[in-house]
């Protein structure tokens, strides 16, 4: 939800883009990477 409140304060689209990259950035950091742990249903 946040997120979304900071990219609509951005006024241009590559704002919105550097705020979205920063936010990622800071979750993959909090959280770190998804990669590789998910099972697959095969």
């Amino acid at each position: 939800m946040r997120l979304e409140e900071g990219a609509r304060r951005c006024t241009s689209r590559e704002q919105a883009r550097a705020f979205i990259r920063q936010a990622d950035q800071v979750k993959r950091h909090l959280w770190g990477t998804t990669e590789g742990t998910i099972v697959s249903h095969e």
